[in-house]
């Protein structure tokens, strides 16, 4: 299990030598991982104008498994319900 907080927005990540984009080396990674059997989720933390919400969707195992959590009250919810989620996992 992994789980990704960031605001959302890609920085300091590679560009891709063969042409693309910040956010397809950041969906390959999430590709690999998930290939490799690892559940994914995504927590965007701020500003919803600022996160990357296609992308962070796309990063998690299931569109359920993608959170926005625009301040650290939300943030505490959003990590309470991925502790109820993943309680028990096997």
């Amino acid at each position: 299990m992994l789980i990704l907080l960031t605001d959302g927005l890609p920085n300091r990540v590679l560009t891709p030598r063969a042409g693309g984009s910040q956010e397809d080396t950041i969906l390959v990674a999430a590709t690999a991982a998930k290939a490799a059997g690892t559940r994914v989720f995504s927590v965007g933390l701020g500003e919803a104008s600022d996160v990357l919400d296609r992308l962070l969707r796309g990063v998690a195992s299931s569109a359920a498994d993608y959170a926005f959590a625009p301040d650290g009250e939300d943030l505490a919810a959003v990590y309470r319900s991925l502790a109820g989620r993943v309680h028990g996992c096997e």
